[in-house]
């Protein structure tokens, strides 16, 4: 039985996923998220609940992160204790421990999300590629620019100009960590003009308190968090007034 209520998903709705992979959830694993792996079901389901109706295909994309074993950002490049403090080009920021090398099982996505992605053919954006620039969001990198899809039929293209090409205007954001990667496509989705909505069963955060902070910060943008069972009314279809006639 599905995690996530039925309902048609309206045509200007999305589903993105961000970065449910194994480094993030697995037991372990080096940027493991408390309860992250237990959130693999319920993101799969939302996957499976955006793939209908009229061009299903375009009812749901992903991020993940795609690192060198090296990257710029990460604690042991540096030579410092993971979640130190760094200085880079962009600005100041955390730096992470080594997590989601590219083509290793940790970047791979937990296995109930890969095989939904797999059977419904979610287009994959792969960000932080570039050894020197991080990238928490899939909208822009730190260093302003936009990560480009760099296979299959959408190559070439950013994630904005991919929803914007399908029509969509409403968000909806499930995926690892709540307060880091999540946060930050959010924050950036609404600069972008969507309208973006955080559903809570498919996320976790890294840092309890960092997240309540955060939210705080992406309600006063706009950012709505809602509960699976809201999500009928947010990314559904409006559903036809009932009309009653009474014969007496």
């Amino acid at each position: 039985m599905s995690l996530v209520p039925y309902f048609e998903v309206k045509p200007e709705a999305v589903h993105l996923h961000v970065d449910g992979q194994n480094d993030f959830g697995k037991e372990g694993a080096p940027m493991q998220v408390p309860g992250g792996w237990d959130t693999q079901e319920f993101c799969a389901d939302m996957i499976d609940a955006f793939a209908q109706g009229e061009n299903a295909e375009d009812n749901n994309a992903a991020t993940a992160d795609w690192h060198d074993e090296d990257h710029d950002t990460f604690g042991p490049t540096r030579g410092v204790p993971s979640f130190t403090e760094i200085d880079t080009p962009f600005g100041k920021q955390l730096c992470w421990n080594v997590h989601c090398v590219k083509n290793s099982e940790g970047a791979r996505y937990m296995p109930k999300i890969e095989a939904a992605i797999e059977r419904n053919n979610v287009p994959v954006l792969r960000k932080g590629t570039d050894r020197m620039v991080d990238s928490l969001s899939g909208v822009r990198d730190k260093n302003g620019t936009a990560p480009r899809f760099d296979h299959g039929p959408h190559t070439g293209k950013s994630l904005v100009e991919l929803l914007r090409e399908k029509g969509k205007t409403d968000v909806f954001l499930t995926g690892l960590c709540e307060e880091i990667c999540v946060a930050d496509n959010a924050s950036d989705l609404v600069d972008e003009g969507f309208n973006v909505y955080i559903v809570l069963e498919g996320t976790r955060p890294l840092n309890a308190e960092a997240a309540v902070a955060k939210r705080a910060e992406l309600e006063a943008k706009g950012v709505k968090y809602i509960t699976a069972a809201e999500l009928p009314q947010y990314a559904g279809k409006p559903q036809p007034e009932k009309k009653y006639e009474f014969n007496f």
